[in-house]
């Protein structure tokens, strides 16, 4: 029993792996993560620009391929690229899914260096005639210093500009040093 026990310890401690149960079934362990709520504001600055529309079986509905994009700032400060296909009715109601890329960095409260990336999430998008505006969406993905990044985000504000709220949780400790994903340096006075 002793003996097993030093082997188990041995191998996480030299190959950082572990049992799982006491099967003999044996695998890395999981990576710590660490999940925050992360909040701001958001400006539609890039609109919503149609590319395909469908006639639907009502006349006063059509179904709607979509690119836009949007500038946020707070916790996750940087722009935002989107598409997808949602049915608008002819009073400016809508409704539709989603996919959006965010670009820029996330400004921590202190515990650790910004991280720069992107993180794409899918969602759906419910927009009233009154142009009031909600979103709810998973984050699926993301590269450089949001590698490894799951939640949830929610949007909410009128149809041109409004906040954000959300649980990220990534990879504990410091994000992956990749050369690809370093901000350009600054310009130089000449």
């Amino acid at each position: 029993m002793r003996r097993t026990a030093a082997l188990r310890v041995l191998l996480t401690a030299a190959l950082g792996i572990s049992v799982i149960d006491g099967s003999g079934a044996w695998a890395k362990p999981k990576p710590a993560t660490t999940t925050s709520e992360v909040r701001g504001g958001w400006v539609n600055e890039a609109g919503f620009v149609p590319s395909d529309v469908k006639e639907t079986s009502d006349p006063n509905v059509f179904t709607v391929t979509f690119t836009g994009g949007s500038i946020w700032n707070g916790a996750f400060t940087g722009h935002t690229v989107v598409h997808g296909v949602a049915t608008i009715a002819t009073s400016g109601a809508m409704d539709g899914d989603y996919t959006e890329i965010f670009y820029g960095t996330y400004y921590p409260d202190l515990e650790s260096a910004p991280r720069i990336g992107s993180l794409t999430t899918k969602g759906h998008v419910h927009v009233t005639s009154d142009l009031e505006f909600t979103a709810r969406a998973k984050i699926v993905s993301g590269t450089c210093g949001f590698a490894g990044s799951t939640g949830s985000m929610s949007y909410d504000g009128m149809a041109v500009n409004g906040g954000y709220v959300g649980r990220w949780t990534r990879p504990a400790g410091a994000a992956a040093v990749d050369p690809t994903c370093a901000p350009a340096p600054p310009p130089t006075a000449g």
